[in-house]
């Protein structure tokens, strides 16, 4: 089992998604570092947590892993919540896409999405930024 090539299924197409945002969005993946001044930008963040790993049966257990994958969206503040809401639909769209991909050919890993639950908006108060969080459940295996 390798925890990284599930992170990928999920991480991965939310990447391309803000990359492909006009004008494009910086993203940072679990315990990657940005700088003081790429927090003041707009920017994007995707967790994937791991909740089960292994699903009993009377015989043996499985590898069936299931977990969360949470994305938060940074926008500038003081410019009305269209823009958090376009890059939510990105997101959205790209997680829901993985449930009609097949197993990834280099890895076999493959997984589907859950309900989603979102997008969520604050206004932060101690930031420059908005808001935007959306996060669904997942399942995912090997072949």
């Amino acid at each position: 089992m390798s925890l990284q090539q599930v992170r990928q299924l999920f991480e991965g197409p939310v990447v391309i998604a803000m990359a492909g945002a006009t004008p494009p969005v910086p993203i940072y993946v679990d315990n990657q570092i940005f700088t003081d001044a790429d927090a003041a930008k707009e920017h994007a963040i995707v967790r994937v947590d791991f909740g089960l790993t292994t699903e009993e049966t009377l015989q043996e257990n499985h590898e069936r892993l299931r977990g969360v994958v949470t994305v938060e969206i940074y926008t500038l503040k003081g410019r009305g919540p269209g823009r958090a809401q376009e890059l939510a639909t990105l997101v959205a769209q790209a997680l829901n896409n993985v449930n009609s991909c097949g197993p990834n050919p280099a890895t076999g890993a493959y997984g589907r999405v859950r309900a989603m639950e979102g997008p969520s908006f604050f206004p932060l108060s101690d930031s420059p930024h908005y808001l935007a969080r959306l996060s669904c459940g997942f399942q995912a295996a090997y072949n």
